[in-house]
């Protein structure tokens, strides 16, 4: 007869577990006692404007939060269903690239293998029936919902998400002197993951500022003096090049999306991706010089 399901929130799970968690309500809104053998629940990504979905992963019991689903309901009982997306960093890329400036959208599709009493006549139960049965939402299966976009946001930030990219290229612990660089990156991701994208591009200019004082006390000294304090081992040819990355990088956070004249330039999600991805490599590259 299948089990109503609605989406209550989602969380970052504990540090360690690469998981998303997913808090259900799983409503047996029939007069039966009905008893879960075993379940199965499958997430996939979807774009409600074209009908198109990709599966992403299953759906487990999440296993560290002291949390034990109980099988057995009561006719008409509701009752939390905690799930684990244990996700790779490039399905969350994938989600990334699919929601554009709003929420996620997703399906969840279930089944489930039950074993249910119902009630007869004169009080006295019937005899137990077995049956395959999936979760339904809003009278439709498969269950569609969206995620909001400032709860994902929270979420990627709780785990650390930033781009696939950087899980190719590990960034360690910023040196103290990069700690109010390391403040500013903070704020262009959460601004690139929320759709603010002229506030991602100020933060990512605003991580170059402090380094002068922050690393030599001095605000005055040039590119050139802080790459040749800083990389102290490289010969001038290398620190030359890396001073044209790095002004190359500052003109364009600098001009893109800026406009003399005319019509205001209107700024995409991957131009305030391409700002936090450069930014953040070019500055864990100068804190490595350190």
């Amino acid at each position: 007869m299948d089990f109503k399901i609605q989406l209550e929130k989602i969380t970052a799970g504990e540090r360690g577990t690469d998981g998303i968690i997913f808090d259900f309500m799983l409503d047996n809104y029939q007069s039966r006692t009905t008893t879960i053998l075993s379940y199965e629940f499958h997430l996939l990504l979807s774009r409600p404007t074209t009908g198109e979905v990709s599966f992403l992963d299953m759906l487990l019991p999440e296993l560290n939060a002291g949390f034990e689903f109980q099988m057995k309901f009561t006719p008409s009982e509701k009752r939390y269903l905690r799930l684990a997306w244990h996700y790779t960093p490039r399905q969350l890329q994938q989600v990334e690239d699919w929601r554009r400036d709003k929420g996620p959208d997703f399906e969840l599709r279930s089944r489930l293998s039950v074993v249910s009493i119902w009630p007869g006549q004169g009080g006295k139960p019937q005899e137990p029936t077995f049956s395959g049965e999936k979760c339904f939402s809003n009278g439709s299966y498969p269950m569609r919902f969206s995620v909001p976009q400032d709860q994902w946001a929270s979420v990627l930030d709780q785990i650390g998400f930033r781009h696939i990219v950087l899980y190719e290229l590990p960034m360690p612990p910023l040196p103290p002197g990069f700690s109010r660089a390391e403040e500013y990156l903070r704020e262009a991701w959460d601004h690139h993951r929320a759709g603010r994208k002229d506030e991602t591009l100020l933060a990512c200019r605003k991580a170059f500022e402090p380094l002068a004082y922050n690393l030599f006390g001095d605000d005055r000294l040039s590119r050139e003096t802080v790459l040749a304090r800083l990389m102290t081992q490289a010969g001038p040819e290398k620190r030359t090049e890396v001073v044209k990355l790095w002004g190359a990088l500052q003109d364009l956070l600098s001009n893109i999306g800026v406009h003399e004249r005319g019509k205001p330039v209107e700024l995409t999600k991957a131009d305030s991706e391409l700002a936090a991805i450069c930014t953040t490599a070019f500055i864990g590259y100068l804190a490595k010089q350190k």
